[in-house]
């Protein structure tokens, strides 16, 4: 999912990083603007094709946010609906592999069965 261009995503984890560090260095891990930062690398993992890494750094934003702001704070919620949104595009990515796959199988066997009928060898 790079329709931007490589480089802008290379620029892009450079800034994330470079906020991460500052943010961590001046407010501390569990603050909620160390938090944001965490939310802008899930953005950038989901935006790379990296759901499972998206989902892992919203899971870490999640608990810093729970920790510091509550439970029910907007920005708590905002961090879950992510995750869950997330969670069901991983699962439509894992369920479309599998229909993909499905139909290489059936794609190979049926051409085995062809190849078998006009009496070529199929298989060595």
């Amino acid at each position: 999912n790079l329709e931007l261009g490589e480089d802008y995503y290379e620029e892009a984890k450079r800034l994330i990083d470079c906020s991460l560090d500052i943010r961590k260095e001046l407010l501390g891990e569990n603050h909620p603007d160390y938090a944001w930062s965490l939310f802008s690398l899930s953005q950038w993992y989901e935006k790379t094709g990296d759901i499972e890494k998206a989902i892992e750094t919203l899971n870490v934003v999640i608990s810093i946010r729970e920790n510091v702001l509550g439970p029910e704070h907007k920005y708590t919620q905002g961090a879950i609906q992510k995750r869950e949104e997330l969670r069901g595009k991983a699962k439509e990515n894992k369920n479309e592999k599998i229909r993909t796959g499905r139909k290489l199988l059936v794609l190979i066997y049926f051409s085995g069965a062809k190849a078998a009928a006009a009496g070529q060898r199929v298989c060595k």
